[in-house]
């Protein structure tokens, strides 16, 4: 019957572009005969389960080779009308990589292999053996659909599908049970709920409709001595997690800005760039705008993970930071194979292990994550947000024009914690620093969101300066950090621990 079945489908694909008109009508048929192929593997020898793997997939093939490998994403391969029951955002459930996993020597294991750990342990916590499993990556999802993780429709099937960012080893499923949530955290993994995340908002000011700017952020970092020798963050590809942005703005004229959009669901949206807020704009022209910006010829790749507003607050939900992080590693940048630095001008707080797993793995591919530190630092130490906090992060805090630390910026222990280590790592400008407000304008804003993305532009001038170093985020990492210069002894700077190595000084370089 086997035999007959791989005969059947040559004779399909010889005559496909007559049979099949479109991705939905191709995923019905693949559908009926996935019943027919699955009833033979039981009634077969073991070898069976290989020729229906291998069936399916002669059929996309078949199917990508006529129509185009971007028309059949895997997701579809699996969808049939009325057979899922998609599962609201608000309701999922993330599950991370171990820390201690990520930290061994597995770490360095191929994307298969750590699917094949995770959906291990998934598979025998949530669908036992009445049912399946499908982790559909990340990767070969397009833009624009609606819904994915989901439960079997059918009574008593326990089959189940979800999201999975196979960069960061991270899966999005179905909600668990507290037993189920239990017996995963058992085996070391970290499982957390969908839930949102509020932007650190900095402290706007009213926005000039006029063409003048200020610029003495890039004074105070001596970017003048960076212009003799023509560094300008050419070849580089900086990624922002943010609220968006406003690409026609004048400081992003010729500009190579690659963007997408991610739902609450991890899923991408849109790839038509648009900022839901100021941030974003405001961020990414501090690292590589071509007036304000300290890398002005850097690429960008934005990734607006933070897109509703919620009582005048910009908020994100984890999936779609985690959907974003994922999308800056695997289709980012130049050539698609993700970006040299992220600037995460966000985070959290009282969770270090939330995002932990999903961070690490950009540090293991050598890509420098810079984020800022936090704006709450009049509540005293520990405020601190992360990823900032995280050892192999730069956190950055603010300062002002007169390098008096900002009263503001957090501060806090090191997570993991080591001896007496601190953050931020270090400081530079923000307070009162101007940067692109959406529809053309300018605009002044106070917070550790505005020090972080200059930092992350100094980073895109060291790998212009050193090819060597990227790819190299531990070695980045130091160089930037002996790029500084010691605050002066005033009232606002006599605690060391609020502002780590001091204030980024490119003059040294």
């Amino acid at each position: 019957m086997v035999g007959y079945e791989i005969l059947h489908i040559q004779v399909k694909m010889k005559n496909m572009t007559q049979h099949y008109s479109s991705v939905a009508e191709f995923s019905r048929f693949l559908s009926s005969k996935k019943k027919i192929w699955r009833r033979n593997v039981h009634a077969n020898s073991v070898g069976s389960k290989r020729h229906y793997r291998d069936l399916i997939r002669r059929q996309v093939r078949a199917f990508r080779s006529i129509f185009g490998s971007a028309e059949v994403p895997k997701a579809a391969h699996a969808a049939s009308a009325g057979l899922w029951t998609s599962i609201p955002f608000d309701q999922m459930h993330i599950i991370l990589p171990a820390e201690q996993h990520r930290r061994s020597e597995r770490e360095r294991e191929t994307d298969r292999d750590a699917r094949r750990t995770l959906r291990r342990a998934v598979r025998t916590t949530l669908v036992g053996d009445r049912g399946s499993l499908e982790l559909v990556s990340a990767k070969n999802v397009d833009a624009g659909r609606n819904s994915l993780v989901a439960r079997s429709a059918r009574s008593g099937n326990g089959s189940i599908r979800g999201l999975y960012f196979e960069r960061l080893g991270v899966a999005v499923v179905p909600p668990l049970t507290s037993e189920q949530v239990q017996e995963l955290e058992g085996e070391g993994l970290v499982v957390m709920k969908n839930e949102p995340v509020v932007l650190d908002r900095p402290t706007p000011e009213a926005g000039s409709q006029s063409a003048a700017y200020s610029t003495w952020h890039l004074s105070a970092v001596g970017i003048d001595a960076t212009k003799p020798r023509r560094f300008t963050g050419k070849g580089v590809t900086i990624g922002v997690l943010d609220t968006g942005i406003d690409q026609s703005h004048p400081e992003f004229e010729d500009k190579n800005v690659d963007f997408c959009e991610f739902d609450q669901n991890g899923l991408p949206k849109t790839t038509a760039a648009i900022d839901y807020d100021v941030h974003g704009t405001h961020v990414s022209a501090l690292s590589a705008g071509r007036n304000v910006g300290v890398a002005p010829e850097a690429s960008l790749a934005v990734a607006a993970v933070m897109t509703e507003m919620q009582d005048g607050k910009m908020i994100g939900y984890d999936a779609q930071i985690l959907g974003g992080l994922n999308w800056l590693a695997s289709k980012a940048g130049r050539d698609g194979i993700g970006v040299d630095i992220i600037n995460a001008s966000l985070g959290s707080s009282g969770a270090e292990k939330r995002y932990f797993g999903a961070f690490l793995p950009h540090h293991a591919d050598g890509r420098l994550i810079v984020a800022s530190i936090g704006n709450e630092g009049d509540e005293g130490a520990g405020t601190h947000l992360d990823p900032a906090r995280y050892d192999f992060v730069i956190g950055v805090g603010a300062c002002d024009r007169n390098n008096n630390m900002a009263t503001f910026s957090a501060w806090g222990r090191t997570y993991p914690q080591n001896g007496d280590d601190h953050k931020p790592d270090l400081v530079a400008p923000g307070v009162a620093v101007e940067s692109a407000l959406p529809q053309g304008r300018y605009g002044c804003m106070d917070g550790t969101s505005m020090a972080s993305p200059i930092v992350a532009g100094a980073a895109a001038l060291l790998i212009e300066h050193n090819e060597s170093l990227r790819g190299d985020s531990i070695g980045l990492k130091q160089r930037i950090l002996e790029l500084t210069c010691a605050l002066p002894t005033t009232a606002h700077n006599r605690n060391a621990k609020r502002f780590g190595r001091g204030r980024l000084d490119l003059s040294l370089m």
